[in-house]
């Protein structure tokens, strides 16, 4: 993720959470003094909930906070199609240890799309093959 910036929201660049939820802007110019971005994310059961931010994308003025906006930084997500029972790396941050698994099936919800056998549920997910070396380390995983 990158920093929220207004102009590349308005220009329709995607927009996140800190926290990673998929943001969808309604508009830019809500009829309130300081937060007039409008969007809607996904909540854990589910819903679609309705927000507001500052022009500097912040979700509590002066302090950061898990609901502020970010870009989504498109480079850093490696692309992989996976099919169920392909073998996979899996953790939810970069200061987490990669962890085999076996790869079950995508869910809606983009903070945890991967879901693995046992219904365990992750943010990253990577191929296994040709990255046996990053089993058990924080090492970034590198798109080759």
């Amino acid at each position: 993720m990158k920093e929220f910036n207004l102009e590349e929201a308005k220009a329709g660049k995607p927009v996140c959470t800190r926290d990673g939820k998929d943001v969808r802007i309604l508009c830019f110019d809500r009829k309130e003094k300081s937060y007039c971005i409008a969007g809607l994310y996904i909540d854990e059961d589910g819903d679609e909930v309705l927000a507001a931010w500052t022009n500097e994308g912040r979700d509590c003025e002066g302090s950061t906070c898990h609901f502020d906006l970010m870009m989504v930084d498109e480079e850093d997500k490696p692309k992989h199609e996976f099919k169920p029972f392909d073998r996979v790396l899996v953790r939810d941050c970069d200061t987490e240890h990669w962890v085999c698994n076996n790869f079950s099936h995508y869910q809606q919800d983009k903070t945890y799309p991967y879901v693995c056998l046992g219904f365990t549920s992750w943010k990253q997910c990577i191929p296994f093959e040709g990255n046996e070396h990053l089993i058990g380390t924080t090492h970034n995983y590198e798109i080759k």
